[in-house]
């Protein structure tokens, strides 16, 4: 009696018993057209998990937990044949349509529209994070440079969210594997038990499937994909989400503007002045910057431009001021600081991007690349903003001031100029040989 009792507990526990989970243990064989499976089992130890093949070919069919194995014989190794449940009919044709074509594959756009081939590579990213607030071009940096260089992009981001309306949110497709099942065992007859997806979820629309959580920065999910979120910290504007596939989703400014697509429009001056400024301190601000720009010396082109600019900053300063994501960005600040990243930003922002107005002439393109010769922080002629949300409005945090260089006003690159001397020479002059110099 306590023999039988013995051998009752070492083949039955198992079955109540959770068993650790390896997914991927052995290679698994469908038959019949995925109607039963066979599986090749070397000891008792690596008899713990089955599961149907990680391929395609068996999508829409589940594994019988009802119905016992049948093995080829009792002792080690021993192949043993378990069957399905075929629920193909309950198969999401939403599910086919839009995930398997690029699941685990994301450049894959075999069956996805021409916009969404336009936007599906790698990662859901056309284009890396710009690096570099800072501008190496510059002889000089300043204890303050990065912060300017920081409230100055996400100017040039908050006026591009304006202009373009929408975005295209990052995305990753979610991974997937068939559902797992224990093996419980009743002497020597095995059967599938405790069938789950081991902390995955169940696939939308596929019986049998799980696929992986959304989790880290992607973690909003739409069915099928993970995205980053339209309303996550550092995205200073289009907080709302509409769509659900990499076809369709932009963010938006809120949800009555759903019908709203990527514009690809040319941003220039005129928009920052109709958006971050009154027409009278526009109008002050050109007016005073043609005549700054016409000076015979770096240092009264700088000096004309710091007075030009002083009003139109502090104007700009109150609209940046008003952006609730930038100001949380600041929070840890002082007033006095923000106010004067805040203006010293506005500054570095209008007088960088004055080279996408013809008007100012061809001396603003030579001051912007002074001031910007990365192009990260002003607007340049021609100019059409980023479609990736992660390119168009999304910033990373506000560097530190550096203590360990000199406390310089936001323009002193302009100073800097004076030091080469071959720098201010006639512009078209300097056009004339920059052309040699390509076409030699």
């Amino acid at each position: 009696m306590k023999l039988l009792i013995y051998w009752s507990v070492y083949l039955i526990l198992p079955c109540i018993a959770e068993e650790k989970v390896n997914f991927r243990s052995r290679q698994v064989n469908a038959d019949n057209d995925c109607k039963s499976l066979t599986v090749t089992f070397e000891s008792r130890e690596k008899s713990k998990n089955v599961h149907l093949p990680d391929t395609d070919s068996c999508l829409g069919f589940v594994i019988d937990q009802t119905k016992d194995g049948k093995c080829d014989r009792e002792s080690y190794p021993m192949t043993c044949t378990f069957y399905t449940i075929d629920e193909r009919h309950k198969i999401n044709q939403e599910a086919m349509e839009f995930y398997f074509p690029v699941k685990n594959k994301y450049n894959d756009t075999s069956r996805i529209s021409d916009k969404a081939e336009k936007l599906l590579i790698s990662d859901g990213q056309h284009l890396k994070l710009k690096n570099g607030l800072s501008s190496r071009g510059k002889k000089r940096r300043g204890k303050k440079d990065d912060q300017y260089e920081w409230v100055a992009e996400a100017a040039k981001k908050i006026l591009e969210a304006d202009t373009e309306k929408a975005c295209a949110p990052s995305w990753k497709g979610r991974q997937t594997r068939p559902i797992d099942c224990d093996l419980c065992w009743a002497l020597f007859v095995p059967h599938p038990c405790n069938c789950n997806c081991r902390g995955w979820e169940d696939m939308f629309g596929v019986p049998g499937m799980c696929m992986s959580r959304c989790s880290t920065e992607y973690r909003l999910d739409t069915k099928y994909y993970c995205w980053k979120p339209c309303d996550r910290d550092g995205q200073l504007s289009l907080p709302t989400g509409c769509g659900f596939t990499p076809a369709d989703r932009t963010c938006v400014q809120s949800s009555g503007a759903c019908l709203e697509k990527i514009a690809n429009v040319v941003v220039s001056f005129v928009e920052i002045i109709a958006f971050f400024l009154t027409v009278g301190t526009s109008g002050a601000f050109k007016t005073a910057g043609k005549a700054a720009l016409k000076a015979g010396s770096m240092t009264l082109v700088k000096s004309g431009l710091t007075r030009a600019v002083k009003a139109a900053a502090k104007e700009m300063a109150k609209k940046l001021g008003s952006n609730k994501k930038l100001m949380r960005a600041l929070k840890d600040l002082r007033k006095e600081k923000q106010d004067e990243l805040l203006e010293g930003g506005a500054e570095l922002f209008l007088v960088a991007s004055m080279q996408s107005d013809p008007d100012f002439g061809e001396i603003a393109l030579e001051i912007a690349d002074l001031l910007d010769p990365t192009g990260v922080i002003g607007l340049g002629r021609q100019f059409v903003p980023p479609e990736k949300c992660d390119d168009m409005v999304y910033m990373k945090p506000i560097p530190k001031e550096n203590p360990y260089l000199p406390d310089l006003d936001v323009l002193h690159a302009i100073d800097d100029a004076e030091e080469d001397k071959d720098w201010f020479v006639d512009v078209p002059e300097k056009a004339a040989v920059k052309a040699a110099q390509v076409v030699g």
